[in-house]
């Protein structure tokens, strides 16, 4: 017993070491909680759950868990179908009807593990200057949209708007909204008492720690309160929790048998075309270190937030940020701090200067994807949509792809030459390295299959040279938006005219006829690609991370 209680305080003061940067009374914080084998091991909070009044981050502080609010979404909808109100396996058409042709194929099933292949409704506001989307936005702007990303089944695409139809499908199916199914079902079921779905967004709310995010540079203002997207909120990203609700959450589901359990909401998705993704109902499941981890992640302005749970060792991990901060890198440190000498030693990261033939930028016509091979500190690192960098991951050696890959959550991105012997492989027979021309096209592989991308080579165009090449206005019907460019001196500008409001983005060229921009303090980064006819560029094609290749024409 002595031993155990030292090795509590060893691990105690290795944790406080460990979340000492955010432990300041003038900034937002974190809440951190870890159980193991139904136990506390560590409980403690840091900076402040509201910087203008003075009041602190407590362990038993509230806070917004963003999209691990999904797995609680999933249950209510596993806890439905048992009660025979809901088929998973029916369309989500049989429960909104008011959906597009297109959109009403997807089941609920596949909704739930993001292989519906719908677009959404969040990124879609982009073309609306992301203007906050009061009650019924999110519902007119997805009901409205005719394409999809990809046939039902065929691969995954995360997507919230998948469980805005949730939402509505559980709750005409139970009769009752879901803060009510969820409070009176899942919450209660569980012994959740400080968990609950808050359906409106406030600036401030009692007992629920503010929301942060670093004010411009160069304001001098520090931290300012987040943007909010929308005023209501749904089963995607609406619920607010505390460790303590969390981690009595995790050991409910270790020991559940029944509909809702870790079983049920973790088992991985085997897709159409026969690829699997580890994205199940509402949870992941990934190895690591020999070990298997079951998460979730939450990423919302102002929210960052890691779910985590072993149920081989029956360690739960909980990190709520009430501002922007590397929760699953953190949850990850904790892990191993815990099971220290009983992990599997991690491969060694891919090396950059192996792969120099690689580096450089590429995009993918198909589905509109930028993303680039680069040089971080010697190690060969994932760049997407312009987004910072992050180490690749080694990968076991095969035939088919080269040794390295990237976790998107629902699996791994891979990378191999592209087949017409542009990026050919290397003297011993596996894919190792590039040898191809410069200007050379490789591949990689999402959860819908492979794809070509090509290398971008040649100057990146001025901003004077996109409006000129570009110039008048480009329009979508699905986006119900208008675009055109701007330049002011140096700077490029795209200018987004939608239903609900306009965005001004600063952009800039990454190369002949394409253009990368982004909203400040929100997504990474979207491209435009610019096509042209006899040099004339007559469409623009937008895509963003989750919304593939949306087309506009030039306005005659």
């Amino acid at each position: 017993m002595r031993r155990a209680r030292r090795h509590i305080i060893d691990v105690s003061a290795a944790l406080d070491q460990l979340f000492a940067p955010y432990s300041r009374a003038d900034a937002p914080g974190c809440i951190v909680g870890v159980a193991q084998h139904g136990k506390p091991v560590y409980r403690a909070a840091f900076g402040m759950a509201n910087v203008e009044h003075g009041v602190p981050n407590t362990p038993a502080t509230r806070m917004p868990i963003a999209s691990i609010s999904k797995h609680f979404t999933c249950a209510a909808a596993l806890r439905l179908a048992a009660q025979g109100k809901l088929d998973l396996a029916e369309p989500i058409g049989r429960w909104v009807p008011e959906l597009t042709a297109e959109q009403r194929k997807p089941t609920l099933r596949q909704l739930m593990s993001h292989s519906g292949g719908l677009r959404c409704y969040i990124d879609h506001a982009v073309f609306d200057g992301y203007s906050l989307m009061p009650a019924g936005r999110p519902a007119a702007l997805q009901c409205r949209l005719a394409e999809v990303n990809f046939p039902p089944g065929y691969g995954t695409a995360y997507s919230n708007a998948g469980y805005l139809l949730l939402t509505w499908a559980i709750e005409r199916a139970a009769g009752a909204p879901l803060e009510e199914v969820l409070r009176d079902g899942i919450f209660a079921e569980a012994g959740l008492k400080s968990t609950e779905l808050l359906r409106w967004a406030l600036p401030v709310q009692a007992g629920v720690a503010t929301t942060y995010q670093r004010a411009t540079q160069g304001s001098g203002r520090g931290w300012q309160h987040s943007v909010n997207l929308a005023e209501e909120l749904f089963g995607d990203a609406g619920v607010v929790s505390t460790v303590d609700d969390l981690l009595r959450w995790a050991a409910y589901l270790r020991a559940a048998t029944g509909p809702v359990s870790l079983d049920t909401l973790a088992l991985p998705t085997t897709l159409s075309n026969g690829l699997q993704s580890r994205y199940g109902l509402g949870l992941i499941t990934k190895p690591w270190r020999g070990l298997r981890l079951i998460h979730h992640a939450g990423t919302f302005p102002g929210v960052t937030a890691q779910f985590l749970t072993i149920r081989e060792e029956e360690l739960d991990v909980v990190i709520l940020f009430n501002r922007p901060g590397p929760a699953v890198d953190l949850s990850q440190k904790i892990v191993a701090l815990l099971l220290e000498g009983r992990l599997e030693d991690s491969p060694p990261a891919p090396v950059a200067a192996s792969y120099e033939s690689l580096l450089g930028q590429y995009v993918a016509s198909e589905t509109g994807v930028l993303f680039g091979l680069v040089n971080l500190e010697g190690k060969l690192a994932l760049s997407q949509f312009g987004g910072s960098p992050v180490p690749l991951e080694a990968r076991p050696s095969c035939a088919e792809h080269w040794p390295f890959g990237a976790d998107v959550g629902s699996g791994d991105m891979l990378f191999r030459p592209a087949p017409n012997g542009e990026g050919i492989h290397s003297g011993d027979g596996l894919a190792h390295e590039a040898c191809g021309p410069v200007n050379g096209a490789i591949e990689y592989c999402d959860r819908s299959g492979w794809h070509v991308a090509r290398r971008i080579t040649g100057a990146p165009m001025s901003a004077a040279e996109v409006v000129q090449a570009a110039s008048g206005d480009y329009r979508s019907d699905c986006a119900a938006a208008t675009v055109h460019f701007v330049a002011k001196n140096t700077d490029l500008e795209v200018v987004m005219s939608g239903e609900f409001g306009v965005g001004h983005y600063p952009a800039a060229s990454v190369g002949p006829d394409l253009v990368r921009f982004w909203a400040p303090g929100l997504a990474a980064g979207m491209l435009i690609r610019l096509e042209r006819e006899s040099g004339v560029v007559e469409r623009v094609v937008v895509s963003t991370p989750r919304t593939r290749t949306t087309v506009f024409q030039r306005v005659r």
